[in-house]
């Protein structure tokens, strides 16, 4: 589905002080709420209604029970006078088939289904104390270097890469109550696409935090500019504050902050070599028709109308699959730190849902999304909120 970025065009700047807060703000307590805001902040500066309601009417959304309450305004329902669809965070529920949200909430009978599909993805499997075959399958493959992570797990939490089958073994021996996918550790460059209406439509590569030297600037220069850039940027601002404070961490590593790296090098800002969305670059001109045939080869094996799928490009050895997710958080790709903001991800979305409307192009002034998160929580006896509600319009 594509988008004629209608929504990004009649956006004001988002640097402003108001949406920086909002934004950090809506990050540290729900990706889900940082998505509905999103979402209908683009509804609404197209001309569509947006009402915000606390119990779903007799439906499953996204495996919850029918009828579901919800204590924070994630669940609302877009219209345009004559097309109406209910989404959950990101997800439209319409489209959203529970056969596919069951096969891509295992990690491990996803794998399974694109590999029988022909798609290519790396190889392992399940491992627990009790039992941890996998590991000395995947070494008498000739695989030695192995990433670990919880079988419940998101957002990269828990896990361990690029560490030996040994390793591997005392982490899982070390968390006797969980499950873990152990898999081949395979380097390239991390992207997340996206599909909708089961086509490719949007792809940024995924980075870990970092600093490029250019044989003049120290790094404490270097660090200063990358912070004024993550601060512009409300996907990762809540986490650049975090980190100000570096030096033990560059002591550590042999660095000082008023060390030149070389033009070129590449200094980390971190430990973790798990590349994150959030530092991530738009590649629009790097993805390749074979790539766009990729997503939509996976959409249609997983049965999937609007997915993140991330993927490892390893150049001449071809491009492997490594998740596939049925409930697409896409505020990185609406802030990356190489690129304007843009809501191009959220209207591709709603025009899919709801491809009959016609544009009433409105421009906001305000949207004072805070204020519609308190009153919810404090409101109970109020069952709907009308997003215009608050909402100023220029």
């Amino acid at each position: 589905m594509k988008t004629k970025d209608v929504a990004t065009q009649s956006m004001p700047n988002f640097r402003q002080p108001e949406f920086l807060k909002t934004m950090s703000i809506l990050r540290k307590n729900q990706p889900d709420l940082v998505s509905a805001y999103l979402m209908t902040l683009t509804a609404l500066t197209l001309g569509m209604e947006c009402v915000f309601s606390r119990k779903a009417p007799g439906m499953p959304v996204g495996g919850l029970p029918a009828n579901a309450e919800f204590p924070l305004p994630v669940f609302y329902e877009v219209t345009t006078g004559r097309e109406s669809d209910f989404f959950y965070g990101p997800v439209s529920v319409r489209k959203r088939d529970q056969k596919m949200a069951a096969l891509t909430k295992s990690k491990v009978h996803t794998r399974r289904a694109l590999a029988s599909a022909g798609i290519r993805t790396s190889v392992g499997g399940l491992a627990w104390p009790d039992n941890m075959t996998v590991l000395d399958e995947l070494a008498n493959a000739g695989v030695n270097r192995i990433l670990v992570k919880p079988n419940d797990g998101s957002f990269g939490r828990g896990v361990v890469a690029d560490v030996t089958i040994d390793d591997a073994r005392a982490h899982i021996q070390a968390h006797p109550d969980e499950v873990f996918i152990v898999e081949q550790y395979i380097v390239g460059t991390e992207y997340r696409i996206f599909t909708v209406g089961g086509e490719y439509a949007e792809c940024f590569a995924k980075f870990r935090n970092h600093v490029v030297g250019n044989g003049r600037k120290t790094l404490s220069k270097l660090l200063a500019e990358r912070l004024l850039i993550q601060m512009n940027n409300p996907h990762c601002r809540a986490e650049a504050i975090r980190n100000q404070a570096k030096d033990k961490f560059f002591l550590g590593s042999g660095f000082k902050l008023d060390a030149v790296p070389k033009r070129g090098e590449v200094v980390w800002l971190n430990n973790s070599i798990i590349p994150k969305g959030s530092y991530g670059t738009f590649e629009p001109s790097g993805v390749s028709d074979e790539v766009k045939k990729l997503a939509h080869d996976v959409a249609q094996c997983v049965d999937a109308d609007c997915v993140a799928i991330d993927v490892i490009d390893r150049g001449a050895d071809g491009t492997y699959v490594l998740e596939v997710n049925s409930k697409p958080l896409f505020s990185a790709s609406c802030f990356p730190l190489n690129a304007a903001w843009n809501l191009r991800l959220p209207e591709a979305i709603l025009r899919n849902s709801l491809p009959a409307h016609k544009d009433r192009v409105r421009r906001i002034r305000r949207y004072d999304f805070l204020r519609l998160v308190n009153d919810f929580c404090a409101q109970k006896n109020v069952t709907a909120f009308d997003a215009k509600d608050y909402v100023k319009f220029a």
